[in-house]
């Protein structure tokens, strides 16, 4: 994989939501997570593996939010993202929409919001999203950031709290 000359990444989180000041350009978060638990009924888990589906689609909303850095602020650079969603055993769930994003002569930091409403879940485990960039005349992509989410899922089954004699 080859490095990202043009820019650094300098962080990315899940949070459910954010919103930019007008005024200050300030951005804030609201409700940043790391982890997610939702109720998903186990035949529907079943059948996602019967299925070799990516997964079930459980409603979620959520956001995951990037900020670049320009390496050299006296010419344009221009970068393309994506997002991948990882399972607990490393199988792509989930790839999002290629972005190109073009940074201004003069502009130094770069902040990148992707809005989600659904995540693909096979069971509970440590997922993993990460974040990709390349220069935008190259082929492959390089990993540049990695954002740890647990997500505990309830099967919605009834739970037997009886002890065994």
């Amino acid at each position: 994989m080859k490095r990202i000359e043009s820019v650094e990444h300098i962080w990315s989180l899940i949070c459910s939501n954010s919103t930019i000041d007008s005024e200050t350009n300030n951005l804030s978060f609201f409700n940043v997570i790391e982890w997610i638990t939702g109720t998903v009924p186990a035949a529907a888990l079943d059948k996602a593996k019967a299925d070799k589906s990516k997964g079930h689609l459980t409603q979620v909303g959520f956001e995951v939010v990037s900020r670049f850095r320009k390496k050299t602020s006296n010419k344009t650079a221009a970068f393309d993202i994506r997002l991948r969603l990882l399972s607990p055993e490393s199988r792509i769930l989930m790839t999002s929409n290629e972005q190109r994003v073009a940074m201004r002569e003069g502009i130094r930091n770069m902040r990148i919001r992707n809005r989600f409403n659904v995540l693909p879940v096979e069971k509970s485990g440590d997922y993993v999203v990460i974040v990709d960039a390349k220069e935008v005349e190259e082929i492959g992509y390089s990993e540049v950031g990695r954002i740890p989410l647990e997500i505990v899922v309830n099967s919605g089954e009834k739970i037997n709290n009886t002890k065994a004699p």
